[in-house]
Formats: structure tokens, sequence, C-alpha cells
């Protein structure tokens, strides 16, 4: 977008569209972005979408009344919000705007108490990305379809089917809030709201909210229920989002488990961890300079990275610190940091990064140190896969456990 044209809603525009505006028609970053938002709180997303199921719902075509607009009162509006926040069950059938202008179907979400699924689906319709948590697992999957795909370490150029990403892990997908109208009111742009009675929609006569002078939201509203059944989002050049809501009595399990697709095997974490802390529990090889010892325990390689693991006599705060492990071709390794498994048992573990796989065994230089912080020698030690997770800072410490320390492989 072109900051010298930028209208005044382009900025909520934004905000409501976080992580998905920019890469809204590449469909393989754009599903990633989301599930990363779901996976990895911010907690500055302004909208969770809203989910359920239902059948499929027909583009919703509105016929002009000539009712009278009027002014809304804040007590309507608390209404709405009441209303918004005592449905449990929920269904959004999502569209937004195309490289063509038209809308075209975007995703598909279920919400159930604390259980939820998210369906994105790219331009021809097919299924890009999935994510979604049945009270005790999440799944999450996305699709490749050929590109530049960019981590956050490394880039890589895919052209085959497989999916980039389909995985079961024990940890809950990110909570951002659902939104309520009374949400609208924290925009500066969108306090200021409207509503005409007796619009007809879909056979139906409802109230149609619209907030802002420009009316960049509306919201059709169940006069009954007082629930939304349809939200459209304006921009500059009109609409770029409707939203379509049914709230279902009751939403089947089937629609949070973990997803079947057809040539698609899901990794599973949880029992990726066991297997992981059983490795460990074998005795690994110990070396001895002085007083201080090293055992190595092994190494966890990933799709982009792999990660070290040992146990030792080594110092805390600054000295600490100021060691670094080696591996050959990717020089002095910091951000070394502790590694807690199944079983309770505490690893010092040092993840990398690389660009390309590197060759195995690898070669493993750690360095050990007194109590008094004071280099007494270098274990050297050969390394090759106890497990492969295509995640490795997600096996080794979830999402939920802090931000992770690492480093670029030169390799």
């Amino acid at each position: 977008m072109n900051s010298e044209n930028r209208h005044p809603n382009d900025a909520l525009i934004d905000n409501e569209l976080e992580g998905l505006r920019s890469v809204a028609f590449n469909d393989n970053a754009r599903a990633k972005a989301v599930l990363a938002m779901r996976t990895h709180p911010t907690g500055s997303a302004t909208k969770r979408w809203s989910i359920g199921m239902g059948t499929a719902i027909a583009v919703a075509v509105l016929i002009a009344t000539p009712f009278v607009t009027q002014q809304a009162s804040a007590a309507e509006i608390h209404k709405i919000a009441a209303a918004q926040r005592g449905a449990t069950t929920r269904f959004c059938k999502s569209f937004q705007r195309g490289p063509d202008g038209n809308l075209i179907h975007s995703y598909d979400e279920w919400i159930d108490g604390g259980k939820h699924t998210q369906k994105f689906y790219n331009a021809f319709g097919r299924v890009s990305g999935i994510a979604s948590f049945d009270g005790k697992l999440s799944s999450l999957y996305y699709a490749k379809s050929g590109g530049v795909l960019k981590s956050d370490h490394v880039s890589s150029f895919n052209t085959d089917a497989q999916p980039l990403e389909a995985i079961i892990d024990d940890v809950p997908l990110s909570t951002i809030p659902i939104e309520t109208v009374e949400d609208y009111m924290n925009i500066p742009v969108l306090k200021s709201f409207t509503r005409q009675e007796g619009v007809t929609l879909n056979g139906k006569s409802y109230d149609l909210y619209a907030f802002g002078k420009t009316g960049a939201y509306k919201l059709w509203i169940d006069t009954q229920t007082h629930l939304p059944v349809q939200r459209e989002v304006y921009g500059r050049d009109g609409i770029i989002e409707r939203d379509l809501y049914e709230y279902p009595a009751a939403i089947s399990p089937s629609a949070f488990a973990t997803p079947s697709i057809e040539g698609v095997q899901f990794f599973d974490f949880p029992r990726a961890r066991k297997d992981l802390a059983g490795k460990l529990a074998k005795p690994g090889e110990v070396q001895q300079f002085g007083g201080a010892s090293v055992e190595f325990k092994g190494m966890v390689l990933g799709n982009h990275s792999f990660a070290i693991l040992w146990k030792g006599q080594l110092p805390t705060g600054d000295a600490y610190r100021s060691v670094a492990a080696q591996v050959p071709g990717f020089g002095a390794v910091m951000g070394r940091r502790g590694f807690v498994d199944e079983n309770g048992e505490k690893y010092e573990a040092v993840e990398i990064f690389f660009a390309k796989t590197p060759r195995m065994p690898l070669k493993v230089s750690i360095p050990v140190v007194d109590a008094k912080g004071e280099l007494v020698g270098i274990a050297k030690f050969t390394a090759n896969p106890l497990i492969f997770a295509p995640d490795t800072s997600r096996l080794l410490w979830r999402p939920d456990e802090g931000e992770r320390t690492a480093v670029n492989g030169k390799g």
C-alpha cells in the first residue's frame, strides 16, 4: 500500500487484519502467520477469528431499505456485547477481497468453549492451513505450493506437495480474545456509531449498526438474540472482508479433532518428548578434566536446526555465559540454556540453525570449566541424532515456556 495514499481508516484495517493483510494472496504465508499467532501468543491482536460448525452459507445479498438511520445508545452496544460474550458456540465463514476485487472464501472457524478450529483456503478453494485445539491436544497444518518460504532463520524453495508442517502437540493454541462491539469503542475512528432498523438481509429483518463516520465496520444484529449474523469491513475502495455467523446449539467433536489429510502424517510431539526422555536416561559418554566432567547425551536433528545435549559441572552467571560450545562449520555457539525432559532431568543444551542439513556424524567440542569458571579442558564428542523432530525448539522447549535463545549457523 502506498503510504502517500493511505485512507484514515487504513490504520484500523491494518490492525484488524494483522498478520494477514500484507500476505493476503500468499496462501502459505497467510496460513503460517495465523498459525504462528495461535501458537506463540503476542497479546497484541485485537481480534480472534470466530467459528462453529454449520452448513455452507451463501454470500449474503443486502437489500437496501428506506428506514431512517438513528444514533445508537451505549446501552444497546452493551447488550450486543453481553450476547457475544455469552455465545459459547459459534461458526464463522469469512470472505476476503481477492486480487480481482471480488470476495473469495478465506477461512472457516469453529468455537465451542475452550475448543476451536480454523481452516484456511487458498484462492482455488483448497485447504492451505488448519489450526485445531480439542481441549487437550492441538493440531497444526499448512501446505506448500512452491516458492520461497521464509522462517525466522532460513529460506527454502519448496516445489513438492508435502506439507510445510503437520504436527500434534499438547500445548494449547494461543487465546486471542473474542472481539465484541465494545472493542470498537477503543478505536478512536470507530467510537461514533449509528443504527438502522428493519434492514432486510436474506429475507429477514435486522438492525444494521455502522461504526465510524464512513461506516468502516458494519454489523447486522438479530433483534431477538442481539447477536451479529453478518459483519463487513470497508477500506478506501470498498468492501475488503465479510464474515457470516451462526450459533449452533452444539458442535461435533470431529470439528476439533486432528484432521485426516490424504498422504499427510502428523508429527506427534508429546510422543517424541517421551521417546527422547527414554533415550536420554541411558548413560552417555563421560570425559573428565581435573575435578570437572561432562557427560555427552546426544543430538536432536530437525528440518532446519539441531540441538546438542549434555550434563556437566557448570558455573552460573557471567562465567556460565562466557563459555561457548563449538561445532566445526558453525563456529562458536553461544546461547546455551537449560532443558528439562519429561522425566524431570535437567540438561545443558544449545540449538543451532542451518540452511543445509550438515553431514553426520557431527564433531562437537564442549569447554569444561571448574566451579570458579576457569577452563580446565575441552571435551570432544562425535554426535549422531538420537531422534528427529521437525522443530527442535518445540521439542525441547514448548512454545509456552518462554522465548528461546538461538544462533544462526554458518553451514
